[in-house]
């Protein structure tokens, strides 16, 4: 059997040495002592205050210099939308100068994660014809009494990017798709009719993926949920811990506790404890 080096973590260096954080992430039941700690390194601070969250997020506007951590989707979702609405009043599905991120890898030049910054928006509309007896889904044009068309209102993103930039084969990557919030019914549909289509005959499987790798699943990203913060830094972060009590298993419940303090390099604002 192959032999492999082993290598072993040692130092702490999200923190700095002295932050009260590092402390807290080795004792977790400190947090339900209520007693703040700070230091020049940085440390940690609880609030019950979501309205001064939510504008202080909204100030911020989707930086990694604040970041808002919860246990469930319904939380995140909660909170995205309300920094939203306290940024656009009454905001479309994507807006101008909005950075979001993508939930899943989108064509060849984008993967889990990556954040995009929105520079300019287009409303197109994508037409797809599909055979009416559910046979399949075809983008060819056809005139067959057989086929209907279904035409799906989309946004044509075109992007800035905040990691880095992306390339294709031969230059810049095309226009980012997103379904638009009018025909979101519409591409539910279309997905279930090809899904049930291939669950029949596996070629179809092929007609499905295609289909719905045109679009992108994009987020917002002033909150995210604890999971997927797992090897990030940003500088403050606010933990929901009401929320993170929700999970009722002792083992789980304390790995996203720890995951959750440690994301912060300098400041951590525990809420709802």
């Amino acid at each position: 059997m192959r032999d492999y080096p082993q290598v072993k973590l040692t130092e702490i260096v999200r923190q700095k040495e002295g932050n009260p954080i590092i402390d807290l992430s080795r004792n977790l039941s400190l947090i339900k002592e209520k007693v703040e700690k700070r230091s020049e390194e940085g440390g940690y601070i609880y609030t019950y205050d979501e309205d001064k969250i939510i504008e202080t997020l909204a100030r911020i506007n989707g930086t990694d210099e604040l970041k808002y951590l919860a246990y469930t989707n319904a939380e995140v979702d909660k909170i995205n939308n309300k920094v939203r609405e306290r940024i656009y009043g009454q905001p479309n599905k994507i807006e101008v100068d909005e950075t979001l991120v993508f939930n899943s890898p989108y064509k060849e030049d984008y993967y889990t994660n990556q954040e995009m910054l929105v520079k300019s928006i287009r409303i197109i509309e994508k037409p797809f014809t599909y055979l009416s007896n559910k046979d399949g889904i075809d983008e060819a044009d056809c005139h067959n009494s057989k086929y209907a068309t279904e035409t799906l209102k989309c946004y044509s993103i075109n992007p800035s990017y905040i990691e880095e930039s992306v390339f294709s084969k031969g230059g810049w990557v095309d226009n980012i798709i997103v379904i638009h919030e009018d025909s979101e019914k519409s591409f539910e549909n279309l997905v279930k009719l090809l899904k049930n289509k291939a669950k029949v005959r596996e070629i179809d499987w092929k007609n499905y993926y295609e289909f719905i790798e045109q679009f992108a699943d994009l987020t917002y990203n002033h909150a995210i949920s604890i999971h997927k913060s797992q090897g990030s830094t940003y500088q403050q972060v606010i933990v929901n811990i009401q929320n993170v009590n929700i999970n009722k298993n002792q083992k789980e419940h304390k790995r996203l506790l720890y995951t959750a303090v440690t994301r912060a390099s300098e400041l951590l604002i525990l809420y709802k404890v």
